[in-house]
C-alpha cells in the first residue's frame, strides 16, 4: 500500500501528475504511477492567460478569446469587467445566457519592444465565487535581436583558448548589416559569419589561453 496525497488547491481543469516508485526488484527497478483527473470549479476560465507571444510590430492589433463557463445551476452574471495596463482592452459577449461568456482581449498600440503586461479582472453574482484575474502579456520582438546578451565565462585564467558564440538576427524582410565590431578586451578575436541570406549573423569570439577573466572590468562587445 502506497499512500499518495494530491493537493488540488492550486489547480483547475485537467490535471496529470506522476509518482515514481523505485524498488530492489531487479526486473522492475522503477514503476511510474499516474494520477489523471479534472479539478472541478464552479466557474471555468480557459485560458487563464491572454498571451500574444511573438508580435513583430509596435502597432500590432491582435485579439484572443477567454472562455468563461458557469458550471453550477445558478445563472451567472459577469460584473465589473476591467483591465489594468494601457496595452490591452476587453469586451464581453454572452454566448449562452447565464452559462457561457466570451471575453475578447485585444492589444492596444503603441506597444513597446519586449514585454507588455497587464491583467483582466471580473466579478460574478455567485456567492463565494471570484473575483477572477487573467494575466495578459504581449511580447514585441525588437527589429534586431542579440542572443545571448551576456557572455558567461569561468573564473580565473583560461587554460586553453575558449570560443563563445553570439547570434545577431532580424525578423524584418530586408537583410541586416553588422559592422564596426569591437571588443574592449585586448587579444580577443572576433569572426563574423553571415547566414540565412543576411538575416542572421554569427559572431565567434575566441578568448586566448592565459587571459585572466577575474581581471576583466566592464568588458563589452559592441
Amino acid at each position: 500500500v502506497i499512500p499518495i496525497q494530491l493537493n488540488t488547491d492550486r489547480f483547475k481543469g485537467p490535471i496529470t501528475k506522476s509518482v515514481t516508485v523505485s524498488t530492489n526488484d531487479p526486473k522492475h527497478r522503477s514503476t511510474l504511477l499516474k494520477i489523471q483527473g479534472k479539478v472541478w470549479t464552479p466557474v471555468s476560465v480557459d485560458p487563464m492567460v491572454a498571451a500574444f507571444p511573438a508580435l513583430k510590430r509596435l502597432d500590432a492589433v491582435k485579439s484572443t478569446i477567454i472562455r468563461v463557463v458557469n458550471q453550477v445551476d445558478t445563472p451567472m452574471e459577469i460584473r465589473n469587467l476591467r483591465v489594468s495596463g494601457e496595452s490591452f482592452k476587453v469586451s464581453l459577449k454572452t454566448v449562452k445566457e447565464g452559462k457561457e461568456f466570451a471575453i475578447e482581449v485585444t492589444t492596444v498600440p503603441p506597444l513597446i519592444y519586449g514585454s507588455n503586461r497587464g491583467s483582466i479582472q471580473f466579478d460574478t453574482n455567485l456567492p463565494d465565487v471570484g473575483p477572477f484575474t487573467i494575466s495578459a502579456s504581449a511580447y514585441v520582438m525588437a527589429p534586431v535581436q542579440v542572443v545571448p546578451n551576456r557572455i558567461m565565462m569561468p573564473q580565473g585564467a583560461l587554460q586553453r583558448d575558449m570560443k563563445k558564440y553570439i547570434t545577431v538576427l532580424t525578423y524584418e524582410d530586408k537583410p541586416l548589416e553588422v559592422s564596426e565590431i569591437e571588443v574592449s578586451v585586448e587579444g580577443v578575436d572576433v569572426v563574423a559569419n553571415t547566414l540565412n541570406k543576411g538575416k542572421h549573423h554569427r559572431l565567434v569570439l575566441t578568448f586566448p589561453a592565459g587571459i585572466d577573466i577575474d581581471a576583466l572590468k566592464d568588458a563589452k562587445l559592441s
